[in-house]
């Protein structure tokens, strides 16, 4: 079986869509959270991943974007960030949506046991066989499982830490852009064929990285001088 997982779409339809086309042989698609944000299509992407039933666990930038609605946001002038701009194009069926995915979800598929989340207290790497454990019990999957996986969001770097023969966590990297860090113009994803985790990085006419991102808001959304 083919799994594919994605995290941290941050807005950007084209990118989801783009990474959708190019496996679309998936037998599995699942995302690991940061659904909106940092992106100028929240619409489109909530509404693939409605429309395709794709798995997803809320990610932080979902949860800041959910305050600033239920905040209130002004629609009668132009956005100052994205966030701003993501809650002036939402609606209150949409946030429903944001507002209903799971901290955690767990799932089994080729002898493996999986536990995705988005991230945790000291979020950047599992360190010990020790650490993951906890973890593992903390979340109280299934104490029984013999090969365990955790997968992660948030850093947007792809990792994969063997931890043990049956003890591993991974992290797909970042469908919506990538950190200054990793230089690399693409989008970046996962996919696990029978039970095997492949990094893959996809160069796509619509990619932009997160300085170009800002600048084309600047450009939309120009601010008055102060």
């Amino acid at each position: 079986m083919k799994l594919l997982i994605v995290s941290d779409l941050h807005s950007n339809r084209e990118n989801l869509e783009a990474v959708l086309d190019a496996e679309a042989d998936a037998d599995r698609v699942y995302c690991a959270g940061d659904v909106v944000d940092v992106g100028f299509d929240p619409c489109g992407v909530i509404d693939i991943l409605r429309e395709r039933s794709i798995p997803c666990v809320m990610g932080n930038h979902d949860e800041k974007i959910i305050r600033l609605w239920q905040e209130g946001v002004d629609r009668q002038r132009p956005p100052k960030n994205f966030p701003e701009h993501n809650a002036q194009l939402l609606d209150a069926e949409r946030i429903a949506y944001l507002r209903a995915l799971p901290d955690r979800l767990t799932f089994s598929h080729d002898g493996v046991s999986y536990l995705m989340t988005h991230l945790y207290e000291g979020y950047e790497v599992l360190r010990s066989d020790y650490d993951f454990d906890a973890f593992w019990a903390d979340a109280a999957v299934d104490p029984e499982a013999s090969h365990r996986c955790i997968i992660l969001g948030h850093t947007h770097h792809q990792a994969v830490t063997w931890l043990a023969a049956d003890r591993c966590w991974i992290n797909p990297g970042s469908i919506g852009y990538n950190r200054p860090q990793d230089p690399f113009p693409g989008t970046r994803y996962m996919t696990i064929v029978d039970g095997t985790p492949h990094f893959h990085r996809l160069e796509h006419p619509a990619w932009r990285s997160r300085p170009a991102l800002r600048e084309e808001f600047a450009q939309r959304y120009p601010q008055p001088a102060k």
